[in-house]
């Protein structure tokens, strides 16, 4: 399930990240400082430095094939 949820995050990250890059291409040369310009670059910070915090915990994650195994529990507390 936590899996799911960072796969979900990394999807969005790229989304978040190709819309700002379009929003960059259509700013007029001139705008390349203005207030705009400033924000998509934030935007972009913020953008990546999330991409990494979910690269960190899909690594943290245990690997394998996303099966759950069933608990199995000793005689004494099954009873």
């Amino acid at each position: 399930m936590m899996a799911d949820q960072v796969r979900q995050v990394q999807s969005a990250t790229e989304c978040v990240g190709t819309d700002i890059a379009r929003l960059k291409v259509l700013l007029m040369p001139k705008q390349e400082k203005s207030e705009i310009a400033i924000l998509f670059k934030d935007l972009e910070n913020c953008n990546n430095e999330t991409k990494m915090c979910a690269r960190k915990i899909k690594r943290r994650l245990p690997q394998g094939d996303g099966s759950a195994t069933p608990l199995s529990f000793g005689k004494e507390v099954r009873k």
